[in-house]
């Protein structure tokens, strides 16, 4: 049997696995009850930790064959399924290997707080001292590390809270980043940032200084569009939430997602009046085959004998006039008409 704390110190540890190595728990601490814990063999050779036990051995092929991303998933997985501490010891080693330094030295503090408070006595001294010294060696290859993330807002920087830190595939946290946040050493790595709402971040950075490393960038929001599209044969002016915003015979551009109004107008016609809902990545087409012509009305005014004719909302006023003398036409509303 292999011990679960020598999973670190062959490097090549995993090819020499088979999928009935499993590790086992070290002596009891003298100070923890008597009673000795089951080993993690016995643990998930029971038939409630089946599933557990073919993640475990999944995860010792995947290894081997330096498939670390699957390594990690299934390592994971027998951890979630049993919760035995021990399993973290080997899942740590996993994402060493994977270079994910950061995340395995997370690992290992979970590790080693379990077995300072695991009342089942899992984890012996020695095994925690092992534990100790790999984080150890894991801290010599990565520095502090914290980004500070704004958007500018109302001609001001305002920080962005809750925005996903990753570098090279590796989780660092969310901002603002824990004091305890590191990074690997390393240069060309790609710092991507992101949270609802805002466009990515990306860039690259060099990390070289133990001492710690510190990113200042600006998020940008997302602005969640899509198209309106107005077509009408004839001339036209179109309106978007009360602004003229550009022409016809065809007028598209992009609009925010949501509700707005369109008007289309023409001169001479009766505007086009509606509400448009637009959703992300939608065009929406008006298309219209013409505008109604503006109605005119008609009063007709006898006024003497004569027809007065006037069209409202036309362009044509005139007057026909009866000069008979013998009539004399009234002051009204037209005004005072004499033969």
């Amino acid at each position: 049997m292999i011990a679960h704390r020598t999973f670190r110190r062959s490097a090549t540890v995993f090819a020499a696995l088979s999928l009935v190595t499993l590790a086992t728990v070290s002596s009891a601490d003298p100070k923890k009850p008597a009673k000795k814990a089951p080993s993690l063999q016995e643990v998930l050779a029971q038939k409630s930790n089946e599933q557990a036990k073919a993640d475990y051995e999944a995860s010792l092929v995947f290894a081997a064959n330096s498939d670390f991303a699957s390594a990690e998933t299934r390592m994971q997985g027998a951890y979630d399924k049993t919760k035995d501490p021990r399993i973290l010891y080997n899942l740590a080693v996993i994402q060493k290997k994977a270079t994910h330094y950061t995340t395995a030295i997370r690992t290992l503090d979970r590790y080693i707080d379990l077995a300072k408070t695991d009342p089942e006595a899992r984890i012996a001294d020695r095994d925690r001292a092992d534990a100790e010294a790999f984080k150890k060696d894991l801290l010599v290859v990565t520095s502090p590390f914290d980004v500070e993330v704004v958007e500018k807002a109302g001609g001001k920087e305002v920080p962005v809270l809750g925005a996903k830190v990753v570098v090279d595939g590796e989780e660092i946290g969310v901002t603002p980043l824990p004091p305890t946040a590191k990074v690997n050493q390393r240069n060309g790595q790609l710092l991507r940032v992101t949270k609802d709402s805002f466009d990515p971040f990306e860039v690259k950075i060099n990390v070289s200084n133990p001492q710690g490393h510190r990113e200042r960038i600006t998020l940008m929001r997302h602005e969640r569009n899509g198209t309106l599209e107005v077509v009408l044969p004839e001339p036209y002016t179109v309106e978007v939430d009360g602004k003229v915003v550009g022409t016809g015979p065809v007028w598209s551009s992009p609009l925010l997602a949501g509700a707005h109004t369109l008007r289309v107008t023409a001169e001479g016609k009766k505007p086009y009046d509606a509400r448009v809902d637009i959703a992300e990545g939608q065009t929406k087409r008006i298309e219209l085959s013409k505008l109604e012509k503006n109605k005119s009305y008609t009063w007709v005014y006898i006024v003497s004998g004569a027809a007065v004719v006037a069209i409202v909302g036309g362009v044509v006023a005139y007057t026909t006039i009866n000069k008979d003398p013998a009539i004399s036409p009234p002051n009204g509303t037209l005004g005072s008409f004499n033969p």
